[in-house]
């Protein structure tokens, strides 16, 4: 075991020493009347059922029997083609370190509850909680894993082996691999499914549709949002999940808002998606709490429209804001902190609150472990552009973190932190927003990165910030004479550079520019009351 993974077990059995939420969680109950789940050993929340699973490898061959070798198991074994095509696991990360790792694959879709309970109409599966994971430990994840497919080097448990014969995927075929077809004697594969759902009780879905009336349906739909400036916009990134008992479709939503999973189904699927990608992830509350909307489940499309004062309204101008940075055009710029190896998730917090003092901060410290979250955002009430642009100058700051030593970054001039953090804000929110302006004050949060882009102008500013009062009036101007340079030079120049001057005298050193001998006209009227 390598001695990262040590330190991590070790920190994470003394924060649970420490102590933990005082939440209440369904299972505390003393007088409740949950059930106890025999396959996962613990109990559900009331009103839901343990199903008994019809793609288990026992269930698969009983329901070829009770078809062809009247109810002759063995017989069924020997000729019906049924074997494990597929595990359903049960994973138990104990840190976030482990969590991490099994996200390394993207092509395993995990979930934070079993995916053989049926739980009652408006439980909210974000809530569900399996017995004796602390609240400051990542909860269990549920999944099915081919046969074939390595197995995530993550703590689990093989729960059944599965043979799924009627998973349909489309991309695969499309990519001229189209899988290896599953060889039933003397029976479809639809046949096999049904039959096996009756045999376990779960016929119940359209109960007077035959097999072979049954036609395949993609899962596809649109996922939108009303944005108080650009009006109705796709949640361009988000990935959609539709799932069927084992099987799991999945697609990305495009920048005007339609996705099309990458497989049909025959019957009823459930919907869902997260605010989450590989690199970042969304969160509602504290800890290990994914933003998340659960669909229906449906036959035919699910289209979603988030209007202008929806909390997921909120969730996906955050989302937005974070696809840009991480995945889309930046001028050039550094990535903030990705996914990997030695690092973690970038974690932020869509706090539903209002916070009268700022819209949102970054503190690097918050990422140890990856438990807590880097980034916070406030101020649902905002208008949608001023969410996006809080976001991005956040991320700003992430990316600066990244990019620099610790020490260098921490101990830097705070005008050098927040005015980079401006630049960039004002840089790529207006490839979105395009007449977005950022507000300026002296000493702080100064429009220097705008001024050494843009063209001449008569720059005015009527503020300075003290730390008593950020926004004292006092109006100044000056002739900005400075232009041509790009974003992308002047984070190169501030690379490792804590100082005011150490930043100027950088950008000067680094890059010739016809207008650099008024950059020092710039910079002192920016640090100036």
């Amino acid at each position: 075991m390598s001695m990262k993974k040590v330190l991590l077990g070790l920190i994470a059995i003394t924060l649970l020493t420490l102590g933990s939420c005082d939440k209440k969680d369904w299972n505390e109950d003393q007088n409740s009347q949950s059930k106890t789940n025999t396959t996962l050993g613990q109990r559900l929340p009331d009103g839901s059922t343990q199903l008994e699973n019809p793609y288990s490898v026992t269930n698969m061959l009983r329901a070829y029997a009770d078809l062809l070798t009247e109810g002759d198991i063995d017989r069924a074994k020997e000729m019906s083609g049924i074997t494990t095509t597929h595990y359903y696991v049960k994973f138990m990360p104990q840190n976030e370190d482990m969590m991490d790792l099994l996200k390394q694959d993207s092509t395993i879709v995990m979930y934070t509850f079993p995916l053989d309970v049926a739980f009652p109409e408006g439980y909210d599966l974000d809530s569900y909680r399996d017995e004796g994971v602390a609240e400051d430990q990542p909860g269990y994840r549920y999944a099915s894993i081919p046969v074939n497919k390595p197995m995530p080097e993550v703590e689990h448990q093989i729960l059944d082996e599965l043979f799924i014969p009627d998973e349909e995927k489309i991309a695969d075929i499309k990519e001229g691999n189209p899988p290896t077809p599953v060889v039933l004697h003397g029976i479809t594969p639809e046949e096999l499914v049904e039959r096996s759902l009756v045999l376990t009780g779960n016929d119940h879905e359209e109960e007077n549709i035959g097999v072979a009336a049954r036609s395949s349906w993609r899962p596809a739909g649109r996922i939108t949002m009303y944005d108080d400036k650009l009006g109705t916009i796709g949640v361009e990134g988000l990935k959609v999940c539709a799932r069927r008992w084992f099987t799991t479709h999945t697609g990305f939503v495009d920048a005007n808002g339609y996705y099309s999973c990458d497989g049909t189904f025959k019957r009823p699927a459930n919907y869902s998606y997260d605010y989450e990608r590989y690199d970042f992830q969304i969160r509602k509350g504290w800890l290990f709490s994914t933003a998340k909307l659960d669909g229906p489940k449906k036959t035919g499309n699910w289209d979603v429209h988030h209007v202008a004062t929806s909390i997921h309204s909120y969730y996906s101008t955050i989302f937005r804001a974070a696809h840009h940075y991480y995945y889309k055009n930046i001028l050039g710029l550094r990535r903030p902190p990705q996914n990997g190896f030695w690092k973690t998730q970038l974690k932020i917090k869509a706090v539903n609150e209002t916070n009268s003092d700022y819209d949102g901060n970054a503190s690097p410290a918050r990422r140890f472990l990856g438990l807590g979250s880097h980034i916070h955002i406030f101020n649902p009430q905002n208008p949608r552009y001023r969410t996006y642009a809080t976001t991005i100058h956040e991320l700003g700051h992430a990316s600066h973190w990244s990019m620099s030593s610790g020490s260098n970054f921490k101990n830097s001039d705070k005008i050098v932190v927040e005015t980079w953090a401006r630049g960039v804000e004002w840089s790529l929110t207006r490839m979105v927003y395009t007449d977005y302006e950022s507000s300026y004050n002296r000493l702080r949060y100064t429009g220097m990165v705008q001024d050494a882009i843009d063209g001449f102008k008569t720059r005015s500013c009527t503020w300075y910030f003290t730390d008593a009062n950020p926004w004292n009036v006092l109006p100044k101007s000056y002739q900005d004479k400075v232009s041509g340079y790009t974003i992308r030079q002047i984070e190169d120049a501030l690379q490792n550079q804590k100082t005011w001057d150490a930043w100027k005298n950088s950008i000067i050193t680094k890059f010739n520019n016809p207008t650099e001998s008024n950059l020092e006209a710039t910079f002192s009227f920016w640090n100036m009351q």
